[in-house]
């Protein structure tokens, strides 16, 4: 399975949204925010239809966030966690 990230929104640790103005080019720029462990394992707790992939070290949680949508966290680790949203899967 591969899966392709459409960015549109950026999440800031303040959880603030800022909508991308021009969403034709969202699909060449992933957006990212690096948040603590201690947000991104919170931010967890909250997704609806969780899915948890594990590969090398990284977890990577999936799922629908009550606020933000579609998100992936991805947990390194070591550092900061990431939040991606929302996204878009294309399964091959």
């Amino acid at each position: 399975m591969i899966d392709f990230l459409n960015g549109a929104i950026l999440l800031t640790t303040s959880l603030k949204l800022t909508k991308v103005s021009d969403m034709s080019n969202a699909s060449s720029a992933i957006r990212y925010q690096n948040v603590t462990f201690e947000n991104a394992y919170y931010e967890i707790e909250k997704l609806e239809n969780h899915e948890l992939r594990q590969q090398g070290g990284v977890d990577v949680h999936s799922g629908t966030h009550p606020v933000h949508g579609n998100i992936h966290i991805i947990i390194p680790p070591m550092g900061d966690g990431l939040l991606l949203l929302p996204f878009v899967i294309q399964r091959f």
